[in-house]
């Protein structure tokens, strides 16, 4: 109920954020549309949650390409923003790779995925953190707590004979993700949001 009732929070605030713009809205009522059949199946017909949570993840993948999109076409500069908001969403790509293959979906339409993407997206978290302690030394006490997150969980991310543990794992890494969101400036927030809806 906790989860369902964060991202509940998490989407209301998305809808408000793109509610001028068309496009994005259309996406995000869709996501609002396939989280709301999800939540109506039965308890008792768990094998209908794959075709529903598919369309979310489906959903998610349309607007994370949009913003990335976007993103390009404004020809932001290379900077410690830019890293920041890359590790963000690599961590939540972590996250959502590692809870779609709880329902054996493994990142289904929403990445290409082998059997090196986790190694990849850790290497990339680990470069991130190490990049923005570099470049923003202010924040050093700060990423080293929310490195910390994701230190504590990486274990189990990379090794799946230690079982399944997606509470914890969302915990931890929504910390670490929500933590660095904390260091984003105001127009970054619709794709930090976007990020975080699960």
């Amino acid at each position: 109920m906790r989860h369902a009732d964060a991202y509940r929070e998490r989407l209301d605030v998305l809808k408000q954020q793109v509610g001028r713009d068309p496009e994005l809205a259309l996406i995000v009522a869709q996501m609002a549309d396939s989280m709301a059949e999800l939540e109506a199946v039965p308890v008792e017909q768990p094998e209908q949650y794959p075709e529903w949570l598919t369309l979310v993840l489906m959903a998610q993948a349309q607007l994370d390409q949009q913003l990335a999109e976007r993103a390009e076409a404004a020809a932001v500069s290379a900077s410690d923003m830019t890293v920041l908001q890359e590790l963000r969403l690599d961590i939540e790509r972590v996250l959502l790779l590692y809870q779609s293959r709880a329902f054996g979906l493994l990142g289904m339409y929403v990445m290409v995925v082998d059997e090196n993407t986790v190694t990849r997206l850790d290497a990339n978290v680990l470069r991130g953190f190490g990049m923005l302690q570099e470049q923003r030394s202010e924040y050093g006490l700060e990423l080293a707590r929310l490195k910390g997150y994701y230190n504590f969980i990486r274990p189990h991310l990379l090794e799946q004979q230690r079982g399944w543990v997606p509470s914890s794992a969302a915990y931890y890494l929504r910390q670490a993700s929500e933590g660095l969101a904390q260091l984003l400036p105001e127009p970054a927030q619709v794709a930090a949001s976007a990020a975080t809806i699960y």
